[in-house]
């Protein structure tokens, strides 16, 4: 049995965002495609515990931090993006298989060319830094063609993939379930009283009668939310990940400017309107989405465009259990054996 820690977030709670408990959730159930005798932990990406990193080096077989954007237009020093290269080159030099799986970047709208873009992010030292680490990795996997565009700089080899969300629901056994609600899903950035409120303006624009919840992942949107909108009867926080995955898994229509509840909700079945709110939509063109831009709704030149993802269409896992076994499971096994 190989033993894989992921570095991710390990705590729930109304402050905390559920959605990146789904990119670890999508991640689990991959890696456990790729290689079905795999013992999983997770360890947090937040900070640094002294008692999890002895445990990690003494038994960990590989080392892989998930998800979240890994590029940004800032130098803020986070344990996740900056200190923790110097505990995985420690890794690297005990044996251990290191990688960084579905990485993505984060830019202010509105969007630019690529190459643009890149050489904006890398003019802060932090994303340079990340950038170098990530260069002595066994395994990088991006899940934007920005992120990927860095990435195949420093290693060749690296993949850009659709984001592990999309798999999350399999994960956490949640099936498309009858489509009794809708729901308008805000953001956590840009979530000012002006935008939140053109989003609720956009109830009328579901093509059925079926009851529209107002959506908020987290406590302080909820607050915000309820602010504006005392008398609504259908306004939810739901920031534990199962209890929003079988939320969406009922949802006829979604109107999303969260990213990653509008993978999950594609995932499930659900037709979905997304609106950006920053750059990390750009992920969604694994998917064959093209989102509309906060600005554009709140200056109403935008229409109301349903995507849904067809049968035939639907992301296959067999990049990411091919290139697994390739780059980290057949090698632990050949170097330490299945023990």
């Amino acid at each position: 049995m190989r033993k894989y820690y992921l570095l991710t977030v390990t705590q729930t709670g109304p402050d905390l965002n559920p959605g990146s408990h789904f990119i670890t959730h999508g991640i689990r159930y991959l890696i456990h495609l790729a290689d079905p005798e795999a013992l999983c932990f997770e360890a947090s990406l937040f900070s640094y515990h002294e008692k999890h990193w002895k445990v990690i080096y003494e038994q960990a077989d590989a080392v892989l931090l998930c998800g979240n954007p890994r590029y940004d237009r800032s130098n803020v020093q986070h344990f996740w993006v900056s200190d923790i290269w110097q505990y995985f080159e420690k890794a690297k030099l005990l044996g251990i298989k290191t990688g960084d799986l579905f990485a993505g970047a984060a830019s202010p709208l509105p969007l630019e060319p690529v190459k643009d873009d890149v050489k904006k992010l890398l003019s802060y030292p932090r994303n340079r830094e990340t950038m170098k680490a990530q260069a002595g990795l066994d395994l990088l996997v991006t899940r934007d063609r920005v992120a990927a565009a860095i990435a195949k700089t420093v290693d060749a080899g690296s993949v850009l993939l659709p984001c592990s969300t999309w798999w999350a629901h399999n994960w956490l056994h949640v099936d498309p379930q009858p489509r009794v609600r809708n729901a308008i899903i805000i953001p956590a950035l840009c979530c000012t009283p002006k935008l939140i409120k053109s989003f609720a303006s956009l109830e009328k624009s579901f093509p059925n009668s079926l009851p529209v919840y107002l959506v908020a992942h987290c406590a302080n949107e909820f607050e915000i939310l309820r602010g504006l909108f005392p008398k609504h009867p259908r306004v939810i926080t739901l920031s534990d990940p199962l209890s929003l995955m079988v939320f969406l898994a009922g949802c006829s229509h979604v109107i999303s400017a969260r990213l990653h509840a509008t993978i999950p909700a594609l995932s499930l079945g659900a037709h979905v309107f997304h609106i950006a709110v920053d750059g990390r939509s750009v992920a969604l063109e694994q998917f064959n989405l093209r989102p509309t831009p906060y600005t554009q709704i709140l200056s109403g030149n935008f229409a109301v465009t349903w995507y849904r993802v067809p049968e035939n269409k639907r992301p296959s896992p067999d990049p990411f259990v091919n290139l697994f076994r390739e780059k980290i499971s057949s090698r632990v096994t050949k170097e330490r054996g299945a023990i």
